[in-house]
């Protein structure tokens, strides 16, 4: 099969190059998925870098591609009755699924996937948000930059119809749009609140269609790019569009008639932009921080600002599995997203602009440098084109 294999270079990156290898061979319990296509994440940037938060155990040679989803070809001995044993949905050859990359403690046999057997803390609560030892397809294992992907049982989550031309341009945002489903449940943004976006890249603008749901009052995208915001002006993503940049806190005020935002969120990844989002949110105010700012960066915040405006600040990271504090439903999250997409209640399909914007495993440098350069939205690699 063909794959984009990254390999471990001296100085601590893992560059790509892409090879024919043998397909993977499902052991008992595990499925083999055909990989339809895989959405390109930041996270696969900052792993190639050398970024990434515990390199340790990332593999010398490794595929990398975590947003994915395919068809399923071959079911490998206990697949259903360990699925079933967890309340899963029993799964056939020939139906759609998305991967979950995500293996916690919580997550039963897969367990035997990672780096230490056990239960953690967090996990023993029904918080696997905050695994202790977590571990991620795509990152620690082989993940959907290749034709074929082996999966744990419990790492498919089943599509609710084989229609591929439907999931062909929404497939590989179910993973994203979890995490952005975890990131509102610890928000807890409330109708008719005023929403900031701080981030118009393919993060914001895919939690701004969800925040579209609590009906806000203003919904404001805010960027320094104005490429950026020209886009998403274009998309309808917002009602206001500001550059922190040019028009700064007082464009904010204007807008909401001096008082501030009531909800900001922060998908940028950029250290500075904290500092920027507790200026403009109004008192009594709340704050999530969503986007991945680099490991060991600073920002300036001013400490009295949230002290005197008594804001509500958090951070949100990948999503649990389950409800908060709850055992069951597993995939909680990412059946929240499959069924707001599917029945079309959050818009992605429009969110890769270009055919261009769709590449083969030889184009994924050229994709992560567009990527770099804020070249279109969303960017996805599909390894059989």
């Amino acid at each position: 099969m063909k794959a984009a294999v990254f390999r471990k270079t001296e100085d601590g990156r893992w560059l790509p190059s892409t090879k024919e290898i043998p397909i993977p061979e499902p052991n008992d319990g595990e499925l083999l998925m055909k990989v339809e296509s895989c959405g390109i994440c930041q996270t696969d940037l900052t792993v190639s870098l050398g970024r990434f938060r515990d390199p340790r155990y990332i593999p010398e040679e490794v595929i990398l591609g975590h947003e994915f989803w395919g068809e399923v070809v071959e079911i490998k001995g206990r697949v259903n009755e360990r699925r079933e044993s967890l309340g899963m949905e029993p799964l056939e050859v020939g139906d759609l699924v998305v991967a979950d990359p995500n293996i916690v403690c919580l997550h039963g046999e897969a367990r035997s996937w990672r780096r230490e057997g056990g239960t953690c803390y967090f996990c023993s609560q029904f918080i696997s948000a905050l695994c202790e030892r977590v571990q991620h397809i795509g990152v620690h294992f082989n993940g959907g930059f290749a034709q074929y992907c082996k999966l744990p049982a419990e790492q498919a989550v089943k599509l609710p119809s084989r229609d591929k031309e439907f999931w062909k341009k929404r497939g590989y945002f179910v993973e994203p749009l979890a995490c952005i489903l975890w990131g509102a449940e610890r928000l807890q943004p409330e109708p008719g609140m005023s929403v900031a976006i701080m981030g118009a890249g393919p993060i914001g603008s895919l939690f701004a269609r969800l925040m579209r749901l609590y009906m806000p009052s203003k919904l404001i995208i805010i960027d320094v790019d104005d490429g950026r915001l020209n886009t998403a002006r274009k998309l309808q993503i917002g009602d206001e569009y500001v550059n922190s940049r040019t028009e700064g806190e007082e464009k904010i005020k204007e807008i909401t008639d001096g008082e501030g935002v009531e909800c900001v969120i922060e998908t940028a990844g950029a250290p500075q932009a904290l500092g920027f989002g507790i200026k403009i949110a109004k008192k009594g105010g709340k704050i999530l921080v969503f986007g991945v700012s680099p490991m060991g960066a600073m920002g300036e915040v001013e400490p009295f600002e949230i002290y005197e405006k008594q804001l509500d600040i958090k951070g949100a990271c990948i999503y649990s599995t389950t409800p908060p504090h709850k055992p069951k439903p597993i995939h909680y999250f990412f059946k929240k997203s499959i069924e707001l997409l599917s029945k079309e209640l959050v818009k992605a399909d429009d969110l890769v602009l270009s055919e261009e914007h769709i590449h083969p495993p030889e184009e994924i440098e050229e994709a992560f440098n567009q990527i770099r350069n804020k070249v279109g939205l969303k960017h996805i690699v599909n390894c059989w084109k």
